[in-house]
């Protein structure tokens, strides 16, 4: 399914002991940071799917602003959403372009607050439609976390993009046990599916039958996700 996949990379990872077939995708960058976070990792086409803009500070920050680039060809906005940002003052509204795959946000906080050494909130979340079955990547650029220190510096130190792994319309995800990760259990429980009765959950490829085949098919998911 991914071009990317490498035979090579492929016999490594299958001569690995399953338990530590782990990835670790989704977690909050450290520090000062802006940072995606998608609902799924593998939306099915043509279904909406929401991915969060959240931020994480150690100083309180008063205004964010920034663009969040994705590939038009692959992927279009349905909707933003921003009923549980912490901004509450809009400089510019949350916008977006099909055409040209982008979507800016610019506002400040008029109370920051850190708790437990963090001042951590959502800015928008963005609800996606996928329009084919390619893998793509959602990237944060442009962007600032300005300090509540009287002088307005931007303090952010890093930020998180993501990569998305659409699936074909009708199949099944592969994270089958819905932890939002590709992990040694989602792997087993397809190993484990070979032979028994059919059932459409673990036919990731999509053939009518569970075999060995959708194992490998899996272990293209884990070689995309950590490319």
């Amino acid at each position: 399914m991914f071009s990317i996949v490498k035979k090579h990379h492929r016999k490594a990872i299958l001569s690995v002991p399953i338990l530590f077939l782990l990835i670790s995708q989704g977690e909050v960058p450290p520090g000062n940071s802006l940072y995606l976070k998608p609902v799924t990792y593998f939306p099915e086409v043509g279904t909406p799917f929401s991915v969060e803009l959240n931020f994480r500070s150690i100083a309180p920050v008063n205004a964010t602003d920034g663009t969040i680039h994705f590939p038009p060809q692959y992927l279009s906005v349905d909707r933003i959403d921003t009923e549980k940002s912490a901004i509450d003052l809009w400089g510019a509204t949350p916008e977006w372009s099909n055409g040209s795959g982008a979507i800016t946000w610019s506002g400040g906080i008029i109370h920051p607050q850190l708790t437990s050494g963090h001042q951590d909130g959502n800015v928008l979340r963005a609800v996606f439609v996928a329009k084919q079955a390619v893998p793509m990547t959602l990237s944060v650029g442009e962007a600032t976390l300005l300090a509540n220190d009287g002088k307005g510096d931007n303090i952010i130190g890093s930020i998180g993009n993501v990569k998305i792994f659409p699936r074909p319309k009708g199949f099944p995800t592969p994270d089958i046990d819905a932890d939002r990760n590709i992990s040694a259990r989602d792997v087993a429980q397809v190993v484990m599916a070979i032979g028994k009765k059919y059932d459409p959950r673990f036919d990731l490829n999509g053939d009518h039958i569970v075999n060995f085949g959708d194992v490998s098919f899996m272990l293209d998911y884990y070689d995309a996700l950590r490319s």
